[in-house]
């Protein structure tokens, strides 16, 4: 029994819910595959608007065009067809804990500030990370605002085989600690 849930794990975190939504946010760190994605499900849905979240580059700064995730999510999005009328970079701010918390926060007060009123939204993310981001942008929209998920497969390691791989160890105990922080925390 407890070899099953040992097993099991990457299946609970990765949760995939979408709920029905005008809006979608893409978290932009993810990998390209999740961007092409991420774009497949914007013109498959019924999406008017496009967010892509992140805070600042931690590596090659120096060297990039772009200085933070949102704005190279949102770029890479222009590039595979969606326009700038349809994307919308949200950047965070620099964190050295919580970043989706952060980014989550950032979406919020930005339609605040432009009197953008949410009532769903769908986030995109990478596997087992999707049940820590549905969590954390809930508790930050509330429960005036459905937020539903759609988890990415992962593609550095097979989920159902996931501890044979040194990526799924660092996933999937990664982020089942990162989840419990989030429970207790927020």
């Amino acid at each position: 029994m407890a070899l099953a849930g040992f097993v099991g794990v990457p299946g609970f975190l990765s949760l995939n819910r979408p709920v029905e939504a005008e809006c979608l946010v893409v978290e932009g760190w993810v990998s390209d595959y999740a961007l092409e994605f991420a774009a497949k499900e914007f013109r498959h849905g019924q999406y008017r608007r496009l967010y892509t979240t992140g805070g600042p580059l931690t590596k090659a700064s120096y060297l990039a065009e772009y200085k933070n995730n949102a704005d190279i999510a949102a770029a890479t999005l222009g590039k595979l067809g969606l326009g700038s009328n349809i994307v919308v970079s949200v950047p965070a701010p620099e964190v050295k804990t919580d970043r989706t918390y952060a980014s989550a926060v950032a979406l919020r007060r930005r339609c605040e500030e432009r009197g953008e009123q949410l009532t769903a939204l769908n986030v995109v993310t990478i596997g087992s990370h999707a049940r820590r981001t549905r969590f954390i942008y809930q508790k930050v929209f509330g429960k005036g605002v459905q937020v539903g998920v759609l988890a990415v497969r992962e593609a550095d390691y097979k989920p159902s085989r996931w501890w044979r791989y040194s990526a799924g160890w660092r996933d999937v105990i990664g982020e089942s600690v990162g989840y419990l922080h989030a429970r207790l925390v927020l």
